[in-house]
């Protein structure tokens, strides 16, 4: 318990931005590493806490070891992804390009048709100019 409450004071005071933005939110710079570093301390201590009297310590020591094991394959499959392929940082932009030029083509096709319609256009009319 000792060893948790020092690892998340430091781990606070680094991730936590200095002045008014420590109010707000983590720090930018290290992403999602300190809300995962005290979620996975969450479920060592639920496991420590919660399973550990119903199905004794043995329990507790398997699933902190889990926990460690997981932790550190994931970071090492973090690591690999950001190296192998090197330059392959995500996907296309012309796909990007391709979806954002089609809904706006699509939402300059809706808005000239609202702006030419009037009040006493029929359903017939709507109709013909929807595509399916």
């Amino acid at each position: 318990l000792a060893w948790m409450i020092v690892t998340s004071l430091i781990l606070t005071f680094i991730s936590t931005e200095r002045g008014f933005g420590a109010r707000i939110a983590l720090s930018n710079s290290f992403g999602y590493g300190p809300i995962y570093f005290v979620v996975t301390q969450a479920i060592v201590i639920y496991t420590a806490f919660g399973l550990a009297p119903a199905f004794g310590p043995e329990v507790r020591d398997e699933v902190t070891l889990n926990r460690m094991i997981a932790n550190l394959v994931g970071i090492a499959m973090a690591v690999l992804l950001a190296v192998v392929p090197p330059g392959n940082y995500g996907g296309d932009p012309g796909h990007t390009r391709k979806i954002n030029s089609f809904h706006w083509q699509s939402v300059q096709t809706v808005v000239d048709f609202l702006v030419s319609c009037d009040a006493t256009s029929g359903e017939a009319e709507v109709a013909k100019h929807i595509k399916t």
